[in-house]
């Protein structure tokens, strides 16, 4: 017998652990900027056109097929997604900076 659940209809947030490379990555994205700002420095909002910059500067650098930063020496994919993570929790209503 197990204690009884209400989570239909709930979003399964563990869907975040089948991709673990690519948090790993993101995660490694972000201690970088911790060490280079702080924690959650991106929490306090910025324009979204400079996360969507970002986020294409690091796209083109991929595309092109420079896979690593040059100044954090991490994937330009992960950079992406962080950039892409930071750019979805300002759409979703966190700190929308316009």
């Amino acid at each position: 017998m197990t204690a009884d659940r209400k989570n239909d209809g709930k979003v399964a947030l563990s869907y975040i652990l089948d991709a673990p490379y690519a948090m790993a990555g993101m995660c490694d994205v972000m201690a970088f900027g911790a060490q280079k700002y702080a924690r959650c420095n991106w929490q306090q909002g910025f324009p979204r056109d400079q996360l969507i910059d970002s986020l294409l500067r690091h796209l083109m650098a991929l595309h092109n097929g420079e896979t690593h930063d040059p100044e954090s020496g991490l994937s330009h994919a992960d950079h992406v997604l962080c950039n892409a993570v930071f750019l979805a929790d300002q759409y979703n209503g966190r700190r929308d900076n316009g």
